[in-house]
């Protein structure tokens, strides 16, 4: 038995010496020993009939409990042990019928087969299993410890790549300072057309978001109005009815009117330009004017053939228009681009 379960095996060991002959013509057994000798005789029977049906493997039931023998050996045979058989035979001929007997005995117990396995306490197999599981997750872990140190490797070395490029990066592109734009004053400012739906005028004062750190204060005066006023002037706007515009033209006048407080550095030359969401490659942009406060006067007129939902919830969303004033140091003689779309007319 293996060391490892000393201590945890429970184990029965069977010692059986069979009778010989028992016939009443040659012992000459009488009275109590004859009573005796029948028994033993059935009971060897019986032994006889299991063996053959162990051996045989096709019968359904086994008479194992024909007598105490069979059923005192009933591990024995067929069942978890291991059985070792002695038979004992006479070179006599006056002992031929038992010898024969005692033959098929030993080739009918020799046809059995049993498939033995150690009885094993539930707890000792348990201890093992959880030891055997701990062994493998400690080399899954280790095996994992190193996986990370490797990747750990791999980062710290794609960092440095990342270090590297990056001061590639800097020493082609060269300081801020350097760049074409530090003579040139952009201001950016974002507008809705809410006003255009609910039919009404709006006047707005935009302040220009620069990326100069100088310049703020910077405004822009915008009008946005549409040219067919609704009837009722007074009409509150929540009370206005969506539904009864929807199919119609819409005019509207977007009126660049001035911009404020450029910077004296970027006065040379200032113009207004500007676009639609959506439709960024129609650009639309004032005369060059120079000061730090121009009046542009910029009108333009818009106009959409059928008002949908769809237009509805695009003129009212943010950031519809976006602006951008530009002042540049030196003056430019360039005059006023205009890029017109079809659905665009200028209006004076």
């Amino acid at each position: 038995i293996n060391a490892e379960y000393m201590g945890d095996v429970e184990s029965l060991i069977n010692i059986v010496d069979l009778a010989g002959s028992e016939r009443q013509g040659k012992t000459g057994a009488q009275g109590d020993r004859f009573e005796e000798s029948k028994k033993i005789n059935h009971s060897l029977l019986m032994l006889g009939r299991a063996l053959n049906t162990f051996s045989d493997g096709k019968a359904e039931y086994v008479p194992l409990r024909e007598s105490k023998l069979t059923r005192l050996l009933s591990e024995s045979f067929g069942g978890n042990a291991r059985t070792w058989m002695l038979a004992c035979c006479s070179p006599s001929s006056y002992n031929y019928t038992e010898t024969i007997s005692t033959l098929q005995y030993a080739q009918n117990a020799k046809a059995i087969v049993n498939k033995a396995k150690v009885n094993a306490m539930q707890e000792k197999l348990e201890l093992k299993q959880l030891q055997q599981k701990y062994a493998q997750l400690e080399e899954l872990f280790d095996a994992e410890r190193e996986k990370a140190k490797q990747l750990q490797l791999e980062l710290h070395r794609r960092a440095e790549q990342i270090q590297q490029l990056q001061m590639q990066l800097d020493n082609r592109t060269g300081s801020t300072t350097d760049m074409p734009t530090s003579g040139v004053f952009i201001g950016r400012a974002h507008l809705s057309l809410k006003n255009i739906v609910q039919l009404t005028n709006s006047y707005v004062t935009l302040p220009l978001i620069t990326d100069q750190a100088d310049c703020d204060g910077a405004m822009l005066m915008v009008s946005t109005y549409p040219l067919k006023k609704h009837k009722d002037p007074t009409q509150l706007v929540d009370n206005l009815e969506l539904k009864d515009l929807l199919g119609k033209r819409i005019d509207l006048i977007v009126h660049v009117i001035a911009a404020k407080n450029i910077p004296q550095n970027y006065t040379g030359c200032v113009y207004c330009k500007y676009v639609f969401k959506h439709a960024e490659k129609d650009v639309y942009q004032s005369e060059v004017m120079s000061g730090s406060n121009p009046e542009f006067d910029y009108k333009k007129r818009f106009a959409f053939g059928s008002l949908t939902q769809q237009l509805a919830d695009y003129l009212a969303s943010a950031n519809v228009l976006t602006f951008e004033v530009i002042g540049k140091t030196e003056k430019s003689d360039s005059g006023p681009r205009k890029m017109l779309a079809p659905c665009v007319e200028d209006t004076d």
